[in-house]
């Protein structure tokens, strides 16, 4: 039996199996599914319909800055352009990614009715990340929807948030004097048990003195 375990321990030692292939280092070597997002206008926001402004005599505010974010930096071959409303074509966006120009893992667009102009209610803002890869490119999209309207509703929205801002922090205020009074609360009673249990301590003092007078 001792002959035996020594042949296989023998045969088993002779092959060198190596450390095994986790499944971390596997995903390592597949490639990145590239993704882009728009970060700013949150779908659903309200945006001056630069559309209305020359029909009411406005010019300010009739632009809008639109932020996002993409799966790129400067090595890569990929860039990132917006089109809004289907009007064609995709609209080159400027890269804004701390690796350099060609970085787009951070960028932006502005969006002006030179290309096209946001309309009064819902507009389609879509953005189209293109990554030039062999033997096939890889492209990915992300869209939001936002509102268009006219200054009056942004300035009663604006408004709105204002009062709701100011609410927020008179609720804020109200919860911490509460708070404060509630310690304060706290406080006295614990005061007013120590006095208590002082005055206890005195008449148990004053009771044992008086036991122990002679007759």
């Amino acid at each position: 039996m001792l002959i035996i375990l020594l042949i296989s321990s023998l045969f088993y030692s002779s092959f060198d199996v190596g450390p095994p292939i986790s499944a971390a280092g596997q995903q390592d070597n597949l490639p990145r599914v590239p993704t882009v997002k728009i970060t700013s206008p949150e779908s659903g926001q309200l945006v001056f319909a630069s559309a209305t402004s020359a029909t009411n005599g406005t010019s300010n505010n009739n632009t809008l800055l639109i932020f996002g974010t993409a799966t790129d930096n400067a090595d890569s071959h990929c860039e990132v352009s917006v089109l809004l409303n289907d009007v064609r074509p995709y609209q080159p966006a400027t890269p804004r990614g701390a690796s350099g120009k060609d970085d787009y893992s951070s960028w932006q667009f502005l969006l002006t009715p030179d290309y096209a102009p946001i309309k009064l209610g819902a507009n389609k803002i879509t953005a189209k990340l293109e990554c030039l890869k062999s033997p096939v490119n890889l492209t990915k999209w992300y869209s939001v929807s936002v509102i268009g309207g006219t200054q009056e509703q942004l300035r009663l929205q604006a408004q709105q948030f204002q009062k709701q801002k100011l609410e927020e922090e008179r609720q804020e205020q109200l919860a911490l004097r509460e708070l404060q009074l509630k310690e304060k609360r706290e406080q006295l009673m614990i005061e007013r048990a120590k006095a208590n249990a002082a005055k206890i301590n005195q008449t148990e003092m004053f009771v044992t003195i008086e036991s122990h007078k002679p007759g």
